[in-house]
């Protein structure tokens, strides 16, 4: 039973994170102490949620620079290719 107990709670804490994030903050800054089920499930699912949303971030920054190429655009040949060629 008690493990439902703390899924249960690890799923509201993650689910409150995602859409109210400053509540869940609060909640869980108030049950940071308690030692119960409940509450080390809504802090760990806030936790979860916070962990995966930096990582998204981080990936997204990481690839924002990337670009492709248009596929109806000429790229002009590297300085290597010119070389190359001759």
């Amino acid at each position: 039973m008690e493990d439902k107990e703390y899924i249960d709670w690890f799923n509201k804490g993650y689910s409150l994170s995602a859409y109210k994030p400053e509540l869940a903050k609060a909640i869980r800054e108030a049950m940071r102490n308690e030692t119960s089920d409940k509450a080390q499930g809504f802090i760990e699912g806030a936790k979860q949620y916070e962990t995966e949303i930096t990582a998204e971030k981080s990936r997204i920054k990481r690839h924002q620079n990337y670009k492709l190429p248009a596929a109806n655009s000429k790229q002009e040949p590297t300085k290597d290719k010119i070389q190359k060629e001759k």
